[in-house]
C-alpha cells in the first residue's frame, strides 16, 4: 500500500483520488459568498445600501442573505461607481440590498449569500 493508497483509499492512485474528489462535489456547501461590511447607508431612492469587501466567492446580482432575521436579496452592484453583474473575492463594491434596514447591519458583520 503506497502513499496515496492511505491518504486517499482506493486500489490505486486515480481510483483514490477519483474518490476524493467525488467526496468533496457531494459535501453541500454553506453559502456562495462571504462579505465583509464596512460600511452601510440608506439612500432614499435607492434603499440599503452597503459597502464592503467580498472575502470569499463571487458576489451576483440575484443573491439572498440573511441579516438578522431579515431576508435580503442583492439587487445591484457597483465597482469604482461602474454597475457590474458580479464581484470577486478581494474586491470593494458597493452593493444595493433589498428587505434590509440599515439598522440591521453594522461594520464589520460578515453576510454570507447562497
Amino acid at each position: 500500500m503506497g502513499f496515496f493508497d492511505r491518504i486517499f483509499g482506493g486500489n490505486g492512485r486515480e481510483e483514490g483520488l477519483s474518490n476524493q474528489a467525488r467526496a468533496d462535489w457531494s459535501m453541500p456547501r454553506k453559502g456562495l459568498c462571504k462579505f465583509e461590511v464596512q460600511g452601510s447607508y440608506q439612500i432614499p431612492s435607492v434603499g440599503t445600501v452597503i459597502v464592503g469587501m467580498v472575502r470569499e466567492g463571487v458576489l451576483k446580482t440575484g443573491l439572498s442573505c440573511n441579516a438578522n432575521e431579515k431576508t435580503g436579496k442583492v439587487r445591484s452592484i457597483e465597482r469604482r461607481r461602474i454597475q457590474v453583474a458580479e464581484a470577486s473575492a478581494g474586491e470593494l463594491v458597493n452593493m444595493s440590498l433589498d428587505g434590509v434596514l440599515k439598522q440591521d447591519i453594522s461594520a464589520g458583520d460578515i453576510l454570507e449569500f447562497y
